[in-house]
């Protein structure tokens, strides 16, 4: 069995989450829960290993502090995910990544980057906060680092997986404010254009 850990960033909703961790049918150490709550309500999750960031770490932080555990295949997944044949499903597939990780067709709501991504271009960046755009800044990336940079497919390996969506990024917010544009104008400054129009091979045009 390949080394993993199921990165979980939750913040209220308690719903989602339930349902969500009710297909988890995994060893609960290999899951990391980042509970960025105000009221911390993830303590109830007592089985797991909970980190609790109240004034809200935000998206990118959320899983740059899952990275650092250092496992070799870090499971990004949304809250809003439910695993029909259980989580297991994908760690299984695990078989099929190559050291840079694992597509599925859920895009960012459930992806596997491997260590050695994280080695190869770093971490999250955190100014993307407290989420969007993020996702767009490190798969650029990784097209920069010819880790997924091909037109028509990517060089990361992509399965299917039985699962359903309970809603999208943006109506999970919960009540926090997302300032879309501050993200997308961060975007534009560091990309030379908005995800797909990039102009600049290094951040912010530098040398």
């Amino acid at each position: 069995m390949r080394d993993y850990l199921v990165i979980l960033p939750i913040i209220n909703n308690e719903g989602l989450v339930k349902r969500c961790l009710s297909s988890f049918d995994i060893p609960r150490s290999n899951v990391f829960i980042v509970d960025n709550s105000p009221d911390s309500f993830g303590k109830q999750f007592k089985d797991y290993h909970v980190e609790y960031h109240p004034e809200n770490a935000g998206v990118g932080r959320s899983w740059n502090i899952g990275f650092r555990y250092g496992a070799d295949y870090n499971i990004l997944v949304s809250a809003s995910m439910y695993f029909k044949n259980g989580i297991s499903e994908l760690v299984d597939k695990l078989s099929y990544a190559n050291e840079y990780g694992l597509l599925t067709y859920e895009g960012w709501h459930t992806i596997v980057i491997g260590k050695k991504t994280i080695e190869k271009i770093g971490y999250i960046d955190e100014n993307f906060y407290p989420a969007y755009y993020e996702d767009n800044d490190y798969m650029y990336r990784m097209k920069l680092a010819n880790i997924h940079n091909k037109p028509n497919g990517a060089i990361l390996p992509k399965v299917d997986i039985d699962v359903e969506c309970a809603g999208n990024a943006m109506s999970m917010k919960n009540g926090v404010f997302v300032d879309l544009q501050k993200n997308l104008d961060y975007y534009e400054r560091k990309w030379g254009g908005k995800p797909g129009q990039e102009k600049y091979e290094k951040p912010f045009n530098r040398v």
